[in-house]
């Protein structure tokens, strides 16, 4: 899209970002050994190892970033996964554009790919959510079957 805006400027490139690592690509660790380092040094009382592989998967080094968020409040997590908590979705809402069910399991987890939704997991996110987005009974009801549309238009 920037070369056709370019072209329609008739301005030269004149620099790329085609190989420049951003947000949480930034400096992330490219060897094991560096990922085990990196995951091992913020290992915690508050964060075991599987918390925080899963933070970096998921964020990238910008885990660091939601990683003090959490320990910044008060955070349970979810019955229904332990790879999301309450606090983790008020991040998401606050810090990564998410405005419906949906958009957690597809957009921000990799969740749905895995085929690790449950109806457990659309109610108990969806209750979440609610009080942080302001949905009403209609609304989280909306969400719900839309996300379960969406999960079964895209199943084999």
């Amino acid at each position: 899209m920037t070369n056709d805006v370019l072209a329609l400027l008739q301005r030269p490139r004149t620099a790329s970002t085609a190989r420049l690592p951003i947000g949480g690509g930034k400096d992330y660790p490219r060897t094991e050994v560096a990922l085990q380092s990196w995951i091992t040094s913020r290992v915690s009382g508050k964060f075991d190892t599987f918390r925080v592989r899963d933070l970096l998967e998921r964020y990238g080094t910008r885990a660091d970033e939601v990683m003090a968020f959490l320990a910044a409040g008060e955070d349970h997590p979810l019955h229904c996964t332990a790879e999301l908590s309450s606090r983790e979705l008020e991040f998401m809402v606050q810090n990564e554009q998410v405005g419906h069910l949906v958009d957690v399991l597809i957009r921000r987890t990799s969740l749905a790919f895995r085929g690790l939704v449950t109806v457990e997991m659309l109610d108990e996110i969806t209750q979440h959510l609610s009080v942080l987005l302001g949905w009403d009974d209609t609304r989280a009801l909306w969400e719900i079957q839309h996300t379960r549309n969406t999960l079964l238009r895209f199943t084999p």
